[in-house]
């Protein structure tokens, strides 16, 4: 498939070059890509030629649907004492240096609920209509975005703690309210847990 600046230089050059063959190219891709990932793979495929962080940049904001309904999936399914029992405790500045060692994997992370909004998913094969997504600031103050696949307890915005243990999927770099230049770990669970 062709670079975005091999398509703008051909244009310039005169070749004969279409938007339209490039977009077929990549829907063709795109679903070449979502048959690789059949329903009996693992959450998290870390080797190989159909590796998952293959397909996460930390420099984009973006996750492609395919991984992202594939988790949804998975984490529907999955017992909370199993992923209880996998998780670690998250290091976040070290998470922001080498990303990829804490990808894939679960940890634990808790802090102070500051937003929470349910998101569509538009997939018929979804076994969830909606995921709650938010953001919630650790014991640092750091943010912490995070989506859940089950709707949590009622929450009081800026006044509880929450818990979960997630996955790591990426960072996400974002300007505040602000406009300060925010880097925050992006989390993908099962659900959120009020703590007293």
């Amino acid at each position: 498939m062709r670079t975005t600046t091999a398509a703008v230089l051909g244009l310039l050059w005169g070749c004969s070059y279409s938007l339209d063959g490039e977009i077929d190219g990549l829907r063709a891709e795109i679903v070449d890509i979502e048959r690789k990932v059949p329903a009996e793979a693992p959450l998290w495929i870390f080797d190989g030629p159909d590796r998952f962080d293959q397909w996460v940049d930390d420099r984009s904001p973006r996750v492609p649907d395919f991984l992202y309904l594939h988790l949804v999936r998975k984490l529907h399914a999955m017992d909370v004492r199993e992923m209880d029992a996998q998780a670690g405790a998250f290091d976040p500045e070290a998470a922001i240096q080498d990303p990829g060692r804490y990808r894939g994997r679960f940890w634990r992370i808790e802090g102070l609920v500051a937003e929470l909004h349910a998101e569509p998913i538009r997939d018929p094969k979804s076994p969830v209509t909606m995921v709650h997504a938010g953001v919630f600031f650790d014991p640092a103050r750091r943010p912490v975005l995070f989506h859940v696949v089950q709707k949590p307890d009622v929450l009081r915005l800026r006044e509880d703690t929450v818990e979960t243990t997630a996955l790591f999927l990426k960072n996400v770099e974002y300007l505040s309210r602000s406009g300060r230049r925010v880097t925050a770990p992006l989390f993908i669970g099962k659900l959120l847990r009020r703590t007293l």
